[in-house]
Order: structure tokens, then sequence, then C-alpha cells
């Protein structure tokens, strides 16, 4: 009889915030969550599955099942308890509560949230923090960058767009009004386009964030470089030239190698030669004699 597989168990919290070096709890108080960022548990990973089932027999089913059919009967049940851990959520009570939400597809779920915080070094701690704060400054949570230091440097670019904006509007833009306009007006359709090219496909080590955040330092640049301002649509023109999808690479490889490529060696008695961007071999000694002159 072949072994049975060992059943795959959700993450587990304390391994995580050894690893991230937590230092501080807070009370966040009651949230909805999203159920699909819930992917650990505190205190007993090991006795449940990757969707937080009962993994012992017994009662533990019979509760669980007990529970589900009452969900599925429309109970209302006691808001869970988790620690939040950067983005992601561990439970902490209700572990049967969110088998049964994933089990009937329910998307959120009202939690008492504990936020753990790691200590501020490390790259992965680190992004997290410039993260927190651009998102507590504009609101925007939904741009996900992977570099230190491009949060940052996105926060000065949305000041700049809200001071200008509350020029143009000749009143005053507070920086979440600012940052909601710049998301719809600047962010949003530069987003749009990079989804439907092909960039994703080139920089598939980047979020669409990244690529954004890139094409804006193209943009950058090259006002620079021209003495003017380049436009984030000409920008984006430019930057996906610049990075074009791979078989238009291969093409553009192979073109270059046939232009740089050495002729092939002369034979006997002929040689090619080129008119009209047709090659053909060139005449014989005997047929160049009988060739009409001027």
């Amino acid at each position: 009889m072949p072994a049975k597989h060992k059943p795959k168990h959700p993450r587990s919290y304390e391994a995580d915030a050894k690893r991230l070096k937590v230092m501080h709890r807070r009370d966040l108080g009651l949230h909805p969550i999203p159920v699909s960022r819930i992917i650990g548990s505190a205190g007993k990973p090991e006795q449940v599955d990757a969707d937080f089932k009962p993994l012992l027999p017994g009662w533990a089913q019979k509760r669980f099942q007990g529970l589900l059919t009452a969900a599925k009967k429309g109970t209302t049940f006691q808001p869970i308890s988790v620690y939040k851990l950067h983005d992601l959520y561990y439970i902490v009570d209700g572990h049967n509560r969110v088998a049964a939400a994933k089990e009937l597809g329910q998307l959120w779920i009202d939690a008492y949230v504990t936020e753990t915080l790691p200590k501020a070094e490390g790259k992965e701690n680190l992004l997290y923090y410039e993260r927190k704060h651009f998102e507590e400054q504009t609101g925007l949570t939904k741009i996900i960058l992977t570099e230190l230091w491009r949060y940052p440097r996105l926060l000065e670019v949305i000041e700049a767009y809200t001071t200008f904006t509350s020029a143009q509007l000749q009143r005053d833009v507070d920086l979440l009004e600012g940052a909601r306009l710049w998301y719809r007006d600047v962010y949003t359709p530069i987003a749009r386009r990079i989804r439907q090219s092909h960039l994703p496909n080139v920089l598939h080590d980047h979020t669409i964030g990244d690529i954004f955040f890139d094409i804006l330092q193209h943009q950058t640049e090259h006002s620079r470089e021209r003495g003017r301002a380049m436009t984030l649509d000409e920008a984006f023109t430019s930057f996906s030239e610049q990075h074009p999808p791979p078989l238009a690479r291969r093409i553009v490889s192979k073109g270059i190698s046939a232009v740089t490529s050495p002729l092939p060696a002369q034979t006997r008695g002929e040689r090619l030669t080129q008119q009209d961007g047709v090659i053909e071999p060139e005449p014989s000694r005997k047929a160049r004699r009988t060739l009409p002159l001027g």
C-alpha cells in the first residue's frame, strides 16, 4: 500500500513572526477582511488543512459539519480573531468559521484584527513600512511595488500632482482627493495600456505598478535629455519600443545577423552582384563580350 501524502497545512504565524522579527502589536478593532488573504494559523497549523478544515477525526469533524450546515442556512456567527502580519492574516480564533466561509465561496468575513509590527530592517520589512505609509497618506491600496524607495518617490509625484490640480481648479485639494484624481486620470489609463501590451510578458518579474514606475522614470530621463517635457503617453510608447516582445527580439536579432554576416565565398568564374535589390550571378567572360556597350 503506497504511503499517504502528508496533508498541506496553512502557514504558521509563530514561524513567520519569528522570521520577520515581530516586535509590537496593536489593536485595530473590528473590520471586514478578505477571506483570500487569510493564509495562516496562530497556534494550530498542524491540526487543519490548507482550507482550515480540521484534520482530527471524531468530534472536530462533527463540529465543523454542524457549523457548515448552520452556515448554509444563513446563520450569523461571531467575528473571528486574527493577527495581521504585513498584508496577510493568521487565525487566532475561528478556524471552522473560515473553513465554512471558504467552502461556501464567501469573499469577506468580519474579524477582530490585531496588527503585528515587525522590526524595521531587511528589505521585506522596510518595503512593508514604505507601502504602509504610502497607503495611509494617499488612501491608494492597489499599487504594488517591489523595490525600496519607489513608494516614497511615487508619493512625491502625487503630492506634486495635487499641488498642480489645486492651482488648476483654483481651490484647495487635499492629498487624499489629489491621490484619487491622480489614480483615476493618470495611473489607471497607463496601467490599462500596460496590461493590454506585451510588457507584462517581457518584464515578467515586475508588477503593473513596477512597470508604471519604470515608465515614469523613463519619462523623467528622456525629458531631461530632450530638453522638453515628454508626455506619459510618449514615454509609454518609447519604453515599449525599448522592450519589444520576445518574437520581435528574435526577428531583429536575425535581421542584424543577416546584415553583418560575410557574403558567401566566391565560386570559380562567378561572383555575386546586386541590382535593384536582386542578387544574381555576374555574367561569364564569354557572355560579357557579347553585351552591348553604353
